[in-house]
């Protein structure tokens, strides 16, 4: 039963995929990370508006009724069979059998990553302020969402089910490295593999766990290789980029950061021609909610290091708000975040 539901799943997103491809003219290695980026994002919207399952049935729908008219219409299937989704498969396999059975093992999962993905699949809603068994509940819920999309339409709950998921989001932002050389097919698969190996297997990256310290620089990472395919078109870059900006914020907090640097990049393409109005609103807006959400953060950091009540005077020294470990622990995940993001980048240039 399982195998039949991921099969129409599968028919679903190649549902999807082919809208994307049809109407903004992109090859299916960027179509189909689009279509999973925004399935993640309109589910996460959705929960928000307490029409979560409503949402997931929707999408699903819809992307077998575009599956089924793209076969009515005998679309020619040499379009989706490429050297890229050869490598999906493939490493999609690999991961099913490998996560087949699988736990998470690491704390934070236990404390927050796995409890909210297995809070939503239960209640079919997002968790409240009174779910208090949630270690962090300002985090955003987006990995959690796209585990609820894709487990709720296989048919199961487990464990290995929610790590194949999110390394099936994580493998399907490589595929833009294959935009980079598609007269190349030899070299785009081992520089897939390479980045694929750096990001499932070096000794700073667990697989069996949910945390997204890897998943967040992927995501903005296939945003700013999908912006800089169309370099020369702003508003379709605008476009094609606006959904991982957005799901980046929705993934975590410090993915505001990511979306900062979508919307330079964006900056960017735009002082190369006379940009028109939608683009120009999508570059202020992304920016101008970076800003907002960075100042907050800023003022907390310059608070910590600094130690502003010391400096103020304050009769009694207060304990700082980052303890060393706490510290240590930061600087260890944004490193682990920005050398992933900068490895997909540095592999484009």
């Amino acid at each position: 039963m399982i195998a039949i539901r991921l099969l129409l799943l599968t028919l679903s997103l190649y549902g999807l995929s082919r809208l994307a491809m049809r109407r903004l003219r992109l090859p299916v290695e960027g179509a189909l990370p689009l279509t999973m980026v925004s399935a993640a994002t309109l589910t996460t919207l959705a929960g928000m508006l307490n029409l979560l399952p409503e949402a997931v049935w929707l999408l699903w729908g819809a992307g077998l009724v575009l599956a089924a008219n793209s076969l009515w219409r005998r679309e020619s299937l040499r379009a989706v069979v490429t050297p890229g989704t050869c490598f999906f498969a493939a490493a999609a396999i690999g991961l099913a059998s490998l996560m087949n059975g699988a736990r998470v093992l690491q704390y934070d999962d236990f404390s927050h990553w796995a409890l909210v993905a297995r809070t939503i699949l239960e209640r079919n809603a997002l968790p409240t302020f009174r779910d208090t068994t949630l270690s962090f509940l300002n985090y955003p819920p987006g990995s959690a969402c796209w585990i609820y999309f894709f487990c709720r339409l296989c048919g199961t709950e487990s464990e290995g089910a929610m790590l194949f998921a999110q390394s099936l989001m994580m493998l399907a932002c490589l595929l833009p490295l294959f935009l980079i050389a598609r007269k190349r097919p030899v070299w785009s698969v081992s520089l897939a593999s390479v980045v694929a190996a750096y990001a499932f297997l070096s000794r700073e990256t667990q697989l069996m766990t949910l945390y997204v310290d890897l998943l967040l620089p992927m995501v903005a990472a296939a945003g700013m290789l999908l912006a800089l395919s169309s370099i020369r078109e702003p508003r379709r870059a605008a476009l094609l980029a606006l959904p991982f900006s957005v799901y980046a914020y929705l993934v975590k907090n410090s993915g505001i950061l990511f979306s900062l640097l979508i919307s330079l990049l964006l900056g960017r393409l735009a002082g190369r021609g006379q940009p028109d109005r939608a683009f120009s609103v999508t570059v202020v807006t992304s920016s101008t909610t970076s800003g907002v959400e960075l100042l907050p953060a800023a003022l907390e950091l310059a608070s910590a290091w600094l130690e502003l009540p010391e400096l103020l005077g304050a009769e009694e020294e207060e304990p700082p708000l980052f303890p060393q470990a706490a510290r240590e622990s930061t600087i260890a995940s944004a490193r682990r975040r920005t050398s992933a993001f900068f490895m997909v980048i540095s592999s484009f240039i």
